[in-house]
């Protein structure tokens, strides 16, 4: 991958000592290995919707993928549009039930499939520029060896969910690999098998739309010929346009199949035109915040310490020092390829054109750049080939036995970073809880982790985040709400009762706050402090039944064995269904005074729970 590939390529001389099953061979032990423990039981975050026991709207006919969104709301003006990905879940699942250890060694296959097309693609340059065979194969062995261990690639390999991004990058990859290999003598050939990987890719991941623009950026940069050449070279790519069109089309007509039928002719369209008028160009803001997370995603995949699930946008000096490196990567980009080595640049614009979807650079949903570490699987392979560039510099002088020993060396410690990551994407908790110690105290982190805390029943740890983050208690009425359960449930009553005092302040969590302070009133004998619970959450009703139906409850749980407060709270109720006939609370509870005044029999338990 040193010279141009327009330079003659060297006759291959086989010899006995070198099998070219070998390297293969390795690369599949060494990946398979190294994910070994990504084939695992658990199903997390969005995987759950999609797979196993626990998903949601499966798929009756296949061909009901293309009429709705990733998420099966077709009345969503910005909905995902991804059926071929929803075909393939509807598949794993009729053949895996809820064998979720399925779904997961899906992932690790699909991960060696990318690692040896990625392998085979590297190969298929170097020996295209010129370099000998046996240190081609060296060359993309020891690449492909960093792309199939690194721990970024964690998240993408344990998510079921995330499988897209393997999709879009074995299609990239085989797509780029065949149109390069047959464009100088069948370009009629190469277009179309490019076109055919093209057209489907899109229907997996929209991110794949950015494949015409990789294919563009190799061919001028890495094509024979002068630059009207590669120019001409690259004109049949207007006709991936029909594919693009054809997308958009289907996208727009599932996205407005839930419109009623008057409007249906107008809907397809709109829904284009609402697209582009929610787009938000960007300003120098926006461009600084993207060059930081691209520049990010470069030195996460040099040093990939800390892992997280989400990353910082640098700023500051920080944000300085990355453009400042990307600067002087572009400048090195420059002087090589005007010395006749164009691998690197090819490497580099793979990384930015492919960084592009998940950039941010023009957002519809006013969402600001980020990063994380299922973005960087596709471009990373940008990052691959820059890598295999400078690894057929080093080799080609004396250096090439420590050079290799170096490399072997930092592949170890990458697949021991990479183990330790599949291990943190075995539970929700494990992966909140590594960011944290990693550092991350956002009050988003906090606030998840809490409430992961929270639905495992550890009360304990809950109670010690609400204590060292006092802070989140009030950007949440929710997770007020589980700090005071938690403290509450762990003997401390009293700043359990001041976090629900928080929550029953709030939007999100008063009317649960407050029937658990009255609950917890009445469980220590304080009558009228739990009658005054009940009176602070009536006025925050505005609906009358509403408030009628409450006046009753109050008198029901604060007074059951007296039978004129029953019988008061029952007058509450029949006016509240008077009011709203049909109104379930009233009627649960008519049913269950009435229980209590005839026979003194239960009913209704309490909604909220109890200290024990």
């Amino acid at each position: 991958m040193s010279d141009s590939p327009s330079t003659p390529v060297p006759a291959h001389i086989p010899t006995a000592q070198h099998n070219r099953w070998a390297p293969m061979i390795v690369l599949c032990l060494i990946t398979l290995l190294a994910s070994a423990n990504a084939w695992h039981d658990t199903l997390i975050f969005d995987d759950k919707a999609f797979v196993g026991p626990q998903r949601f709207q499966p798929l009756d006919n296949l061909g009901d993928a293309f009429s709705r969104d990733l998420w099966g709301n077709t009345q969503s003006g910005f909905g995902l549009y991804r059926p071929l990905l929803l075909i393939g879940f509807e598949i794993e699942n009729r053949i895996f039930g809820d064998w979720t250890r399925g779904y997961h060694a899906v992932n690790v296959l699909m991960h060696l499939a990318v690692t040896l097309s990625l392998f085979g693609f590297i190969g298929m340059l170097a020996r295209r520029s010129g370099i000998v065979d046996r240190t081609a194969t060296l060359v993309a062995l020891t690449a492909a060896l960093v792309f199939a261990v690194h721990p970024a690639h964690a998240e993408v390999v344990n998510s079921v969910f995330n499988a897209s991004s393997m999709l879009v990058a074995l299609a990239t990859v085989l797509g780029l690999w065949w149109l390069l290999r047959f464009l100088p003598a069948s370009p009629a050939r190469a277009w179309i098998g490019f076109g055919a990987i093209y057209s489907v890719a899109i229907f997996f991941k929209e991110s794949a739309l950015v494949m015409p623009g990789l294919a563009v950026a190799l061919i001028v940069i890495l094509g024979p010929g002068n630059l009207m050449e590669r120019i001409r070279r690259f004109l049949p790519v207007f006709w991936l346009l029909i594919p693009i069109a054809v997308y958009f089309y289907l996208r727009a007509m599932a996205l407005a199949s839930g419109v009623p039928e008057a409007a249906s002719s107008e809907a397809a369209p709109s829904q284009f035109d609402q697209m582009i008028a929610a787009t938000n160009l960007p300003d120098p803001g926006r461009v600084l915040s993207v060059l930081g997370v691209m520049g990010a995603g470069l030195k996460l995949f040099a040093w990939p310490q800390p892992l997280q699930l989400f990353y910082a946008v640098p700023r500051g000096l920080e944000l300085i020092i990355v453009i400042a490196v990307q600067a002087a990567l572009a400048v090195v980009a420059l002087v090589a390829l005007l010395r006749g080595r164009p691998a690197f640049a090819a490497g580099l614009a793979f990384y930015y054109i492919a960084m592009l979807p998940a950039s941010r650079l023009l957002s519809m949903d006013g969402s600001s750049p980020h990063l994380s570490d299922r973005y960087l699987y596709v471009p990373s392979i940008g990052l691959v080939l820059m890598l295999a560039v400078v690894l057929t510099f080093l080799m080609g002088g004396r250096w090439k036995k420590p050079v290799l020993a170096f490399v072997l060396a930092a592949v170890t410690v990458l697949a021991a970073a990479n183990w330790q990551r599949n291990a943190d994407w075995q539970s929700q908790t494990g992966l909140f809880e590594t960011d944290y110690a990693n550092g991350n105290r956002s009050p988003y982190m906090v606030r998840m982790l809490i409430a992961e805390h929270g639905s495992d029943k550890r009360m304990g740890r809950v109670a010690e985040l609400c204590e060292l983050h006092p802070e989140v208690l009030r950007l949440n009425g929710q997770i007020a709400m589980r700090c005071g359960v938690a403290l509450v449930k762990i003997r401390r009553e009293k700043e359990g009762m001041a976090a629900l005092e928080i929550a029953a302040e709030s939007d999100q969590a008063w009317l649960s706050a407050l029937l658990l302070l009255a609950d917890i009133h009445m469980a220590y004998g304080r009558k009228e402090e739990a009658a005054n619970q009940y009176t602070r959450l009536i006025e925050r009703f505005e609906k009358p039944e509403q408030q009628e139906t409450y006046r009753g409850i109050r008198l029901a749980k604060v007074y059951p064995e007296d039978p004129e407060k029953l019988a008061e709270a029952r007058a509450h109720f029949e006016r509240a269904l008077e009011m709203s006939p049909g109104l379930e609370a009233a009627l649960k509870w008519l049913e269950h005074v009435n229980g209590l005044l005839q026979d003194g029999q239960p009913g209704i338990e309490s909604a909220t729970p109890v200290p024990e």
